[in-house]
C-alpha cells in the first residue's frame, strides 16, 4: 500500500469525522487528512492541497453533497469520491453514481469502508502511473520530432519521411524549395509534383517491409530524367 495518501474528508460530526479516520489507521493505512463542513473550506482544500480520495457525508448543514462533488470533478475529475452517510434513497444513490461519485458505504456498514478505499486508491495509483507513462511518452515524442525536424532542415537535399501508414508526417524545406522550383519544368503543378514523388516513394517503400531510404527520379514530358 501506498503510503501517505491524501484523503479529504466532508463531514460536520468531528465525531463522525475522526471516527473515519481512526477506522482506516487501525487498518494500516497511512494518509494525511483534511477535515471541512463547508464551501469556504472546501475550496481552500482543493487550492491547498492534491487529494488521491474523498469521503463525503450526504446530510450537511453548511455544505451540498452533491455541490461538492461537481467543484472536485471540476478540479479532480479522476479522484475517487466515496459516499459515507446514514440511510439514503436508492434514487439519491442512483443521481450521485451517475452525478460521477465512485461508491456508497452505509455509517452502520463500515466493515465496507476498508475494502473500498483500498480499492479505490488502488485504482486511482494505477490510472495516476499510466496518465504519467503517456505524458512521457508523447515529451519524448515531441523532442524526438523536434529534433528529426532540426535535421531535416539542414540537409540540403529534399527529405520526405513517411509513417508506417506510409503517409508524410515530416517533409523538409528543401523538398518544398525543390518542387516550387522545377515544376513548371517538369510540366507539373507544385501540387501534383509533390503528390507524385510521394506516391513514387510508397511505391518503392512498398516493396519491401523494412524500413528505407529511396531516391526518386522524376521525369520530363519530353522524357529525360530530371533528378
Amino acid at each position: 500500500m501506498k503510503e501517505n495518501s491524501r484523503i479529504l474528508i466532508l463531514e460536520d460530526s468531528r465525531m463522525s469525522a475522526l471516527l473515519l479516520v481512526k477506522t482506516l489507521q487501525q487498518e494500516g493505512i497511512l494518509f494525511e487528512h483534511r477535515i471541512v463542513d463547508n464551501e469556504p473550506d472546501l475550496e481552500s482544500a482543493l487550492q491547498e492541497m492534491e487529494f488521491e480520495l474523498v469521503l463525503s457525508d450526504y446530510y450537511m448543514p453548511d455544505l451540498d453533497c452533491a455541490a461538492a462533488l461537481r467543484r472536485i470533478r471540476q478540479v479532480s475529475p479522476d479522484v475517487p469520491f466515496i459516499i459515507v452517510s446514514g440511510k439514503i434513497g436508492e434514487e439519491t444513490v442512483v443521481e450521485m453514481m451517475r452525478a460521477g461519485a465512485t461508491d456508497f458505504v452505509m455509517k452502520d456498514r463500515m466493515d465496507r469502508l476498508l475494502p473500498v478505499v483500498q480499492r479505490e486508491l488502488k485504482n486511482f495509483w494505477i490510472l495516476r502511473e499510466r496518465q504519467k507513462t503517456q505524458e512521457n511518452l508523447k515529451r519524448t515524442e515531441e523532442r524526438y520530432n523536434a529534433f528529426i525536424s532540426t535535421i531535416l532542415e539542414v540537409i540540403p537535399d529534399g527529405l520526405v519521411v513517411l509513417n508506417e501508414d506510409h503517409m508524410p508526417f515530416l517533409i523538409n524545406q528543401a523538398f518544398t524549395d525543390i518542387v516550387s522550383r522545377y515544376a513548371a519544368d517538369l510540366g507539373y503543378s507544385e501540387a501534383e509534383l509533390r503528390d507524385h514523388l510521394i506516391e513514387k516513394a510508397v511505391e518503392e517503400i512498398s516493396k519491401t517491409e523494412k524500413n528505407q531510404i529511396t531516391e526518386i527520379h522524376v521525369p520530363r514530358r519530353d522524357m529525360r530524367e530530371f533528378r
